[in-house]
């Protein structure tokens, strides 16, 4: 009973007990003060705008966008400058400023003029240096590309760059035949010295028409240039010219072209030359060529007991030099003097090559020389070398082993001649017609004297003629009959022509040299 009424009273004071301790919660956002959560509680919609937007779709009435740069041609609106912008740049040449070709003297550059596009937006600009990265500080004939730099963008231009055809004043020009360029019509001039332009009012000129400079006594040297293709006939007859170069561009050169140009003692013409009309170069002593076989150049075209024509010859080593024409190989050769000295030495060398022939016509007609002094080395003078020069005396030097066919013919005024030992054969008429000759003593070495030699030295008084001598031509002394022969040998030799002395010249045997 005890144990009963103990729990009883146990379980009053825990009902007293939980009645005095009972609290009512106050919530605040969800939780009351004692720590109890309210389970219930939905806590407030707090905004959390991005970009002015919450997620639960309010928007923020104070919200700014951040301003997004929209560049055209590298500027925004609001100011700003894209720092990685690059203009498009187009450069182009207008081409109808620009010319085929260009005379280097007369080049602007100004005159050409290119657009530039940047960014669709086009400007016409007139070059200028400061726009030719390359721009050269001379220019040469031939193709030049120049660079354009605009802004770091580069174009190309090439332009084409000739020298000024620079033509003597006086010349006039007529259309030719086929009607495709000029040809040369007259001049009247005067400059001594005429250059041919190789084109004219932008066609070529292809050649020098009839009678062009006929009677012409102001040219001297004439200059044409590779286009010139024809020489009509008569073109430069009887004129005063005296050199001219004939390019390998003329295939034809007709009938009494240099007709009587007396001053015009020699000239080139080329393989490629395939018509020569008769009369062509009458009177012009001597032509050079490279062709080797000339039977199909009209014969007609040149006087035969004039000219005489170098064939097969390297025209490369023709040398003009000091009023000499030479022909330079392992030796040299004098081909021609074309100065007005009255006294020529024989020049040694030159380019350190030996002068060791004077060829054929060299001197012929020069009518001013009076003396000429040959040097050791020579060892050949060739036909017709001095003929018809004004000669008045000579020595043949120890080194001359022949004298050439008409060698000295005609020089009237010459009187006297040494002969050194050396010589061995003397050509034909080699001293014809030295009307003014006194004596001939000749060397022990000679051997041959050929047909009429000495013919027509009408004062020959005396000539020695050694022992050694095999050969004696017909008329050797042919109108000597006012002379004395003497001759080494005590009777004539068989091997001499009967008729070495036809004019009876007195004759004396086994004569002394120093003795007559």
């Amino acid at each position: 009973m005890k144990k009963i009424i103990l729990i009883f009273m146990c379980l009053t004071i825990c009902l007293i007990c939980s009645c005095k301790n009972k609290h009512e919660h106050t919530y605040i956002e969800g939780k009351c003060e004692c720590g109890e959560i309210d389970s219930n509680y939905v806590p407030p919609h707090v905004h959390e705008f991005i970009e002015g937007k919450c997620v639960c779709g309010e928007v923020d009435p104070n919200y700014v966008p951040p301003h997004v740069h929209n560049f055209i041609k590298g500027v925004c609106e609001c100011g700003e400058i894209d720092s990685t912008y690059k203009p498009v740049i187009i450069i182009n040449i207008i081409e109808n400023t620009v010319e085929d070709e260009y005379y280097i003297d007369e080049f602007d550059i100004s005159t050409i003029k290119i657009s530039i596009s940047i960014d669709d937006e086009v400007k016409e600009v007139n070059l200028s240096t400061d726009l030719i990265e390359n721009y050269p500080s001379e220019f040469i004939v031939g193709s030049y590309t120049f660079i354009i730099n605009y802004e770091g963008v580069k174009k190309e231009l090439t332009l084409n760059f000739i020298e000024k055809e620079f033509y003597t004043e006086g010349l006039t020009f007529s259309v030719n035949k086929t009607l495709d360029g000029y040809v040369v019509s007259g001049y009247n001039g005067t400059d001594n010295e005429v250059v041919i332009p190789s084109s004219y009012d932008g066609y070529l000129v292809t050649g020098i028409m009839t009678y062009a400079f006929n009677g012409n006594q102001v040219i001297k040297k004439v200059t044409l240039p590779d286009t010139i293709e024809t020489i009509e006939q008569n073109a430069f007859a009887n004129s005063s010219i005296s050199e001219i170069n004939i390019p390998e561009s003329v295939t034809v050169i007709k009938e009494a072209a240099f007709y009587y140009c007396e001053n015009l003692r020699s000239v080139t013409l080329h393989k490629t030359l395939k018509t020569i009309g008769d009369y062509a170069f009458a009177n012009t002593t001597l032509v050079y060529t490279d062709k080797t076989d000339i039977s199909s150049w009209n014969s007609g075209a040149f006087d035969d007991n004039l000219v005489y024509i170098h064939t097969g010859l390297d025209l490369s080593k023709i040398i003009k030099k000091d009023n000499f024409e030479y022909y330079v190989d392992q030796t040299a050769s004098i081909l021609n003097y074309v100065g007005d000295s009255n006294s020529v030495v024989i020049p040694t060398e030159i380019n350190g090559v030996i002068v060791n022939k004077i060829e054929n016509s060299a001197f012929m007609k020069n009518t001013n020389l009076e003396e000429v002094i040959i040097n050791n080395n020579i060892i050949y003078i060739g036909d017709r070398a001095f003929r018809e020069t004004g000669l008045t005396k000579v020595e043949i030097p120890s080194s001359v082993k022949e004298v050439g066919v008409y060698a000295f013919s005609g020089c009237e005024y010459l009187e006297s001649v040494t002969f050194n030992e050396g010589l061995e054969k003397i050509n034909i008429s080699a001293f014809a017609a030295c009307v003014y000759l006194k004596e001939a003593i000749l060397p022990s070495t000679l051997t041959t004297i050929e047909q009429y030699a000495f013919q027509n030295c009408l004062r020959l008084q005396k000539a020695f003629i050694p022992k050694n001598v095999v050969t004696v031509g017909d008329g050797a002394f042919y109108a000597c009959g006012k002379s004395t022969l003497y001759i080494e040998s005590e009777s004539i030799p068989d091997t001499w022509s009967v008729n070495f002395n036809p004019s009876k010249a007195k004759i004396s045997l086994n004569a002394n040299k120093e003795n007559i």
